[in-house]
């Protein structure tokens, strides 16, 4: 018997929206120090590996092109395809006709000598960071120089907060949006809350 592996993003929302109580919990349902902090919309995520014209046709899906450049995210902040590693993209969108598009061609592994395509829309949830010191704030516990002049708008890697994995797409001078496997969420928006008040403390103090 074949099973039906076409999802929608009503399927998504049902995540989403069990992820909303996690900003409270973390004491994100309100700004701290000057950051605010929220869920990101339903979304398709794929994880894209193969060759150039294998995930070419892949993201015409989308109605988009790749990446000129590897670390640069192509199309908007709703329907992108961010260029991770050398063969490797990833595919967002928030669109529930092209999420759907997309599982279906991940259910098939129609051309699997030229390429694969996973879909990881349950395994990952998305947040928006964002205020005039978003930067100082995710170097707390990030390795990476996320400043304006390092990472400037559209950049997107994947790296490391504290001791989890996170993937990190600028979107504008002062808006991230962070992946985070969803069973770390708690945990990273919790350092994200440490750091911040420890921020709010500094700034009070007039060190920073």
């Amino acid at each position: 018997m074949t099973q039906n592996m076409t999802p929608n993003l009503q399927n998504y929302d049902v995540r989403a929206a069990a992820a909303a109580p996690i900003l409270a919990m973390t004491g994100w349902d309100k700004p701290q120090a000057g950051i605010k902090l929220t869920t990101a919309p339903p979304a398709g995520r794929f994880n894209l590996r193969g060759s150039p014209e294998y995930c070419r046709r892949i993201c015409e899906k989308m109605s988009l092109a790749l990446p000129p450049k590897m670390l640069q995210a192509a199309g908007g902040n709703q329907n992108a395809v961010l260029w991770l590693g050398p063969d490797e993209y990833y595919l967002y969108t928030e669109d529930a006709d092209k999420a759907a598009h997309l599982a279906a061609s991940a259910a098939s592994n129609a051309a699997p000598d030229h390429g694969s395509l996973v879909d990881n829309s349950h395994r990952f949830v998305g947040f928006h960071i964002e205020g005039e010191n978003v930067a100082t704030l995710l170097m707390a516990y990030c390795p990476l120089d996320v400043t304006a002049a390092a990472f400037p708008v559209g950049k997107a890697t994947r790296t490391i907060m504290a001791k989890i994995d996170v993937l990190l797409w600028r979107q504008s001078e002062t808006k991230f949006h962070i992946e985070i496997a969803r069973s770390f969420a708690q945990y990273g928006l919790r350092l994200l809350a440490f750091a911040a008040s420890n921020q709010a403390a500094l700034r009070q103090a007039g060190l920073i």
